[in-house]
């Protein structure tokens, strides 16, 4: 059985795939052979022997330490484009934010508690 260590969280439709095919994935799996990560610090992380590889969910990987990966035979890769979604909707929100008082807004409607409803109609 092929054992996968998670690091962070991972969709839960991943990781039942992963299951699907037989994996035990989860964390604090014992002596993985694979290890999925987002941003966790693998720099100063030791490792298994019976590591093969590491996979990265998201770009870069500045969080893991590649050269010593690639002395000690582990392959590393990772999924660009995974969190596209995630970063648009971010970029979208950032631009409704930086257009729109919408912060000072939510605080003006919070002062409104208590007030007559008949009375908010005419302010």
């Amino acid at each position: 059985m092929i054992r996968i260590n998670v690091l962070n969280h991972i969709s839960d439709y991943g990781i039942q795939e992963l299951q699907k095919k037989g994996c035990e994935v989860g964390f604090d799996v014992p002596n993985p052979h694979g290890i999925l990560v987002r941003s966790a610090d693998m720099l100063r992380m030791d490792f298994n022997e019976e590591l093969l590889c590491i996979s990265r969910a998201g770009a870069g990987y500045n969080n893991i330490p590649t050269e010593r990966c690639a002395q000690e035979g582990i392959v590393v890769f990772n999924a660009p484009g995974a969190n596209a979604e995630a970063v648009k909707e971010l970029a979208l929100c950032e631009l409704v934010l930086a257009g729109r008082d919408v912060i000072g807004s939510i605080d003006w409607v919070k002062t409104l508690a208590g007030e007559d409803p008949d009375r908010i109609g005419d302010i």
